[in-house]
């Protein structure tokens, strides 16, 4: 009950594309690696260790693992899918390179344009919210650590499935 609908839609979106050996970082409760798995193996990873316990409880499937987004990539990986990430990241660059290994990258983010960032909403958050993008200062950091966008798709509202274009939410490919 606690899953939010539009984090559901964007990791239907990502199912929709990946295939092979995925990585899906920063994976919660591991719904969205399970929702993955039947079609790409799938390796977890979230810093949150009692989050990984409860995605091998109830979301079984993938191989989940305690990590963290900051730790080099050793692997090779067909795709990297990073939802709702790199807004957290005091080093969003670093985290970027470190992803190089893969040769397809799915991620999301909230755009500036249509969903302002407020320091203040994310004061009592685990993991807080540090900034968010606005689609030319997300393609220009991507760009900048050697991803090229060919699709840019997104959400009209936080609860919206995945469509071409802009919304509140950036899901690029």
């Amino acid at each position: 009950d606690l899953i939010h609908p539009g984090h559901v839609e964007r990791y239907k979106f990502a199912a929709s594309r990946v295939k092979g050996y995925v990585l899906d970082i920063a994976c919660g409760v591991g719904y969205g690696s399970w929702l993955m798995s039947p079609f790409a193996d799938v390796v977890g990873v979230d810093i949150d260790e009692e989050a990984i316990e409860y995605a091998n409880t109830h979301y079984a499937g993938p191989d989940y693992r305690v990590g963290n987004a900051v730790t080099r990539i050793e692997h090779a990986f067909d795709w990297i899918v990073s939802l709702e990430t790199i807004e957290h990241l005091p080093s969003p660059g670093l985290v970027l390179d470190n992803f190089r290994p893969a040769e397809n990258l799915i991620i999301s983010t909230p755009n500036q344009e249509e969903f302002p960032f407020v320091p203040e909403d994310h004061k009592d958050s685990t993991y807080p919210h540090l900034r968010h993008y606005t689609p030319d200062q997300f393609e220009t950091l991507l760009n900048d650590h050697g991803w090229t966008v060919v699709e840019k798709w997104g959400q009209k509202t936080k609860i919206s499935p995945v469509t071409r274009g802009a919304g509140k939410f950036l899901v690029w490919v």
